[in-house]
């Protein structure tokens, strides 16, 4: 089987392991990842990105942590609304999220 097929058919987690919700934690930090892996191919997508970001931010301020979300989403959620002072660690923070939630565009070799 070609690698690069085979990585393509890694399953995505947008949708909650079976008999878990979809929490509004996971709904903030599946839109913070879609907006980070969105493509910008020219200027006019840039505004477009900015959107996106600003709804995962409204969502994210707004979310509730559950005992059902895995520890993890506390850190990524108090990372990505704090200030951007470390801006390594944000960014950091978004790819952990693409790739928790299969949204990984890397096609680099492990």
């Amino acid at each position: 089987m070609n690698e690069e097929i085979a990585r393509d058919s890694t399953p995505r987690r947008t949708q909650p392991e079976p008999g878990m919700a979809m929490t509004s934690a996971r709904k903030a930090l599946l839109a913070y990842g879609e907006a980070w892996t969105t493509p910008i191919l020219g200027n006019e997508d840039v505004p477009f990105v900015e959107r996106l970001f600003e709804a995962a931010r409204e969502q994210a301020r707004q979310a509730v942590l559950s005992p059902e979300d895995p520890s993890e989403f506390a850190r990524w959620l108090k990372t990505l609304l704090g200030a951007r002072e470390n801006l390594e660690a944000w960014e950091d923070t978004l790819f952990e999220i693409a790739d928790y939630f299969g949204l990984s565009k890397d096609t680099s070799a492990p």
